[in-house]
Formats: structure tokens, C-alpha cells, sequence
């Protein structure tokens, strides 16, 4: 691949398309006593960058994928189980927002009787995104939109028909 910047634009193939929610692998974000951010959050080295060759942002967003313990296969032995290990990776980051997404689905589908359409979804999680002091205001091509912060998002949901927010309308 040929960057338009230098140590960027590390992203191909899929991981550049339009529709998907493309996903980096941050460290976890500590709150303090008072319920703020005390320790932001870093970008593992591994997880990669963007933006698109077309100047999109990419990653869209953050979530924790270092150091996750998660199951792991070690034997076929039918007498081992409850396998468990220390995991790092967009592989960890990954299903760790898909998770959180399917439960802001479920909680918008008790509170207002319908599911998010796959834009709402994504503007709901990159608009309420956590960004990290270390970055500049805005998006950027290491966080995308920032960390994900389901609290944020799920208070969106449950604050819907307030009148102030709009989901499902276009403004082309």
C-alpha cells in the first residue's frame, strides 16, 4: 500500500468500506472515584490505522480488545474444559463492541417497540463516542469517532423522544 501519510493509512480491503463499522483495539478506559475518565485510554500498536486513500474516517470507532481474557482453545481433550487466556487484538475489540451494540439494540427495542436501522446504529456510537484528551478535538485517523461509550449511547436511547435528538430522518 502506498499512505497518503506517513505510519497511517495502514487500512485495505474491507477494512476501508463505507457501510461496515470498522473497529480498533484500545486499552480500557479507567474512571475515577468521581465517575470521570482518571486514565484514557491508548491505541494498541497492532490495531490499524487510517484514514481511507479518499480521506474517510477510519477506524470508526474504539473499543477494549488488550489484554481480554476470553475462552481459548487449547485440546480436543473431551476431559478439559473452561479454558481461558489473556487476549489482544481487533479480534478481542471487535466482538467486544459487536456485544455492546446488540445490547443497545435490545434496550431500544424495550423502550421504544423497534430496532435501530444499521445507520442509526452507527451514528448513535460514533456520535456518543468518548475522546481521549491525548487526541485533538474530533475524529481522527487512530481513534476514529473516539471509544466507545455504551452509557452515553444507551442514555440516547432512553432519552429518544425528548424531542432533541433525530434518528430517522435524512437531512441530504
Amino acid at each position: 500500500s502506498n499512505p497518503i501519510q506517513p505510519t497511517y493509512d495502514k487500512l485495505m480491503g474491507n477494512k476501508t468500506s463505507k457501510n461496515l463499522i470498522i473497529v480498533a483495539n484500545s486499552t480500557d478506559t479507567f474512571y475515577g472515584a468521581d465517575g470521570n475518565y482518571s486514565i484514557d485510554p491508548f491505541i494498541n500498536s497492532s490495531s490499524s490505522e487510517g484514514p481511507t486513500d479518499d480521506g474517510r474516517v477510519k477506524p470508526d470507532i474504539a473499543g477494549m480488545g488488550t489484554g481480554l481474557i476470553s475462552s481459548y482453545f487449547i485440546t480436543e481433550d473431551a476431559n478439559t474444559n473452561d479454558n481461558y487466556a489473556r487476549s489482544t487484538g481487533t479480534s478481542m475489540s471487535a466482538p467486544n463492541v459487536a456485544g455492546t451494540l446488540i445490547l443497545l439494540q435490545e434496550l431500544h427495542y424495550n423502550t421504544h417497540n423497534s430496532f435501530l436501522k444499521n445507520y442509526e446504529l452507527k451514528n448513535l456510537i460514533i456520535h456518543t463516542a468518548y475522546d481521549p484528551s491525548t487526541t485533538s478535538t474530533g475524529p481522527d485517523p487512530i481513534y476514529g469517532w473516539g471509544v466507545l461509550n455504551a452509557e452515553s449511547s444507551a442514555k440516547m436511547i432512553i432519552d429518544k423522544n425528548s424531542g432533541e435528538i433525530i434518528f430517522d430522518q435524512l437531512i441530504l
